[in-house]
């Protein structure tokens, strides 16, 4: 069966850290990976110490948690640097990266909520965001996969697999728009897709609504409570432009208002 075998875990959030790492346990529990927890952050240059303290604090934290799990391998990693550059380029040599939704009154190093995407971007790695209000005792037992036949989701439906194999149920939901997408050339089914997830012995069942006057980010939130999901998966759309990362308005809309761990892929 299909797993990830290295997962990136960033602790550098100052509030609610517990969640997102015991998220990471037990996903690495459940895919017999290994957990490196990494704490970048940019040094505190009017008190030093303090910064320092805190890195401490944050791994201390993780470890406790992580003995926890006898059965999961994991390791600690500090690094200095740019948040969201340091995430990436350390993503790089992992199966997925780990992290927190952006929270306004955590650390000011954060840079917004579109930062899991441009961690996406710069990785190439897909990245699962754990929300800031909860604690999630399930990993993926029911995945909503966000699909408009765009090479961003069918990116996300591969670096999705290891979860959507060990899923109990797995919904296709197809969001149709008026007008359609630019680049869509035929109304998206879910048939083709539903396929190649059946290759991969993945039974999945399509659920296709219309927006109508809602934004497509409303929309998904709304399937992913009707349908009781516990995860979203979807494509982000984004691109560099002028040296500065730019992310479509769904992904930043779903970044801010998640209700379950999402995965963003690009």
């Amino acid at each position: 069966m299909m797993n990830y075998t290295h997962i990136l875990l960033d602790v550098s959030s100052r509030r609610e850290r517990a969640a997102v790492c015991e998220y990471a346990l037990l996903l690495a529990r459940e895919h017999h990976a290994q957990v490196t927890a990494v704490n970048p952050g940019a040094p505190d240059v009017n008190n030093p110490s303090r910064a320092a303290a805190r890195g401490v604090a944050a791994m201390d934290e993780f470890e406790a948690l992580a003995q926890q799990y006898p059965d999961v391998a994991w390791r600690r990693f500090s690094a200095t640097g740019s948040w969201i550059d340091t995430i990436a380029q350390e993503g790089l040599y992992s199966d997925l990266i780990l992290t927190r939704q952006f929270d306004p009154n955590d650390s000011p190093r954060y840079a917004g909520y579109d930062a899991p995407v441009n961690i996406a971007l710069l990785s190439g790695r897909p990245v699962l965001v754990v929300p800031r209000a909860d604690r999630f005792s399930r990993v993926g037992s029911r995945v909503v996969l966000a699909w408009n036949a765009s090479a961003e989701s069918a990116r996300m439906v591969c670096a999705a697999l290891p979860l959507l194999v060990h899923a109990r149920a797995v919904d296709i939901v197809i969001v149709t728009e008026t007008p359609r997408r630019p680049g869509t050339v035929a109304p998206v089914t879910g048939d083709d897709i539903g396929s190649y997830l059946a290759r991969h012995r993945v039974e999945a069942s399509i659920t296709t609504v219309a927006a109508g006057a809602l934004e497509v980010s409303e929309v998904l939130l709304s399937v992913v409570a009707d349908k009781g999901g516990d995860l979203l998966c979807m494509g982000a759309y984004g691109h560099a432009r002028l040296r500065k990362l730019v992310v479509g308005a769904t992904s930043r809309a779903l970044m801010r208002n998640m209700m379950v761990p999402t995965l963003v892929a690009c």
